[in-house]
């Protein structure tokens, strides 16, 4: 099926956050749908208080691609290489919200990225 292209992540490896870990700091990925219809995503992390995503919950077009900023949020602890983002993504039908899509949907996701911190 098309949906096995799914989503083109890049940099598709490895976020790096460069710099004084004591300041916030951001960094930019791009997610571009490559399947013939629409997707919903969802971006999670494994320290909450740590890093900040925006549009962790979309809905992307075919064809489209979008910008998904990460914020570093200076906490206590070491943040170790051992962190890193999950990226899921699941076909959306027409009409529907990201949000809703999700709650709708039971099982697996079709798909599943991991992008190392």
């Amino acid at each position: 099926s098309a949906l096995k292209k799914g989503l083109l992540i890049e940099p598709s490896d490895c976020l790096t956050f460069a710099g004084d870990l004591n300041k916030e700091m951001s960094v930019t990925f791009s997610v571009t749908n490559k399947s013939d219809q629409k997707l919903a995503y969802k971006i999670k992390c494994t320290k909450n208080e740590a890093f900040k995503i925006s549009s962790a919950i979309d809905v992307i077009p075919n064809g489209h691609q979008k910008q998904i900023t990460i914020t570093y949020r200076p906490i206590q602890e070491d943040i170790s290489d051992r962190h890193h983002i999950g990226i899921y993504y699941i076909p959306a039908p027409e009409g529907c919200t990201a949000s809703s899509v999700w709650k709708e949907h039971y099982g697996p996701p079709c798909g599943e990225y991991r992008l190392k911190v």
